[in-house]
């Protein structure tokens, strides 16, 4: 005889089954040769293929503001840009797991080719119309951070939120 589920137990369930999908997944690694994860190779190429600034760089960039983790949590790109040269060029982050660099960055708000791969917005292309950049930290077989980079993307300028943007931008001027 089937039992009629009440909205808790059906809830209840639904969250364990979340939980379950979420522990088994794996998780995208940098470095990894075991072949456990057929994608890795895609992942490498993906990397290679990328434009990244160096800590030097970014300081040309934005300057060597100190790094302060409550400050990096509670702004927004324009002043976590400001302290990228010295977060990446500190090596504060590697050795570190997912959860320590959430604890010391705060949640992620940037996108590097997989939700599982940790990114900030230190530079949104879609405010400056001209490039993204991004604090892209790389996990290794453990899920530990391996690398930390500076993501370099250019801005689509064919696409149509670039011209919407633009327009919007040129309208507000008359």
């Amino acid at each position: 005889m089937l039992k009629t589920l009440t909205k808790f137990e059906l809830l209840g369930a639904l969250c364990l089954l979340l939980l379950l999908t979420l522990f088994t997944t794996p998780i995208p690694t940098f470095g990894q040769s075991d072949g456990v994860h057929e994608w890795v190779d895609i992942y490498k190429t993906y990397v290679k293929e990328q434009e990244f600034i160096d800590a030097a760089e970014a300081k040309k960039r934005w300057g060597d503001m100190k790094f302060d983790s409550k400050v990096f949590k509670e702004s927004g790109w324009q002043k976590k840009s400001l302290m990228t040269a010295n977060l990446v060029g500190s090596n504060l982050l590697i050795g570190k797991t997912r959860i320590e660099m959430e604890e010391i960055l705060g949640p992620t708000d940037g996108y590097f080719w997989d939700d599982h791969i940790p990114a900030y917005v230190v530079e949104d292309g879609r405010e400056t119309l001209n490039l993204n950049f991004q604090i892209v930290c790389l996990l290794d077989a453990d899920g530990k951070i391996k690398k930390v980079l500076i993501h370099k993307k250019k801005i689509n300028r064919n696409s149509k939120s670039y011209k919407r943007e633009l327009q919007k931008r040129e309208n507000s001027k008359k």
